[in-house]
């Protein structure tokens, strides 16, 4: 008396045809990376702080790295909330 079953020499079925014929035609979503278009739409926005509080800052009642800290902190987070908008634009149009 043997302890194995008979189909233990026996390999499992493979895919069937439709199965195959599936995974061929099968496509890969390519989603927008949002941490990166956060990243890019935060670093424009101090960037722009920089070129803001240079030209058109007034700095007689504060001091300009006050003035552009703040500056940089508020257009951070606008162009962070603008560039995540355009990652969510993006992946619903595919």
């Amino acid at each position: 008396m043997t302890s194995t079953p008979e189909s233990a020499g026996r390999e499992p079925p493979g895919p069937s045809d439709a199965e195959l014929a599936a995974a061929l035609h099968a496509r890969r979503r390519a989603a927008p990376r949002y941490r990166v278009f956060i990243g890019v739409g935060i670093l424009i926005g101090v960037v722009a702080a920089s070129v803001v509080t240079s030209v058109f800052a007034d700095t007689s009642e504060y001091e300009a790295s006050s003035v552009l800290g703040y500056t940089a902190v508020l257009l951070a987070l606008v162009g962070g909330l603008l560039g995540g908008g355009v990652a969510v634009l993006l992946d619903r149009r595919r």
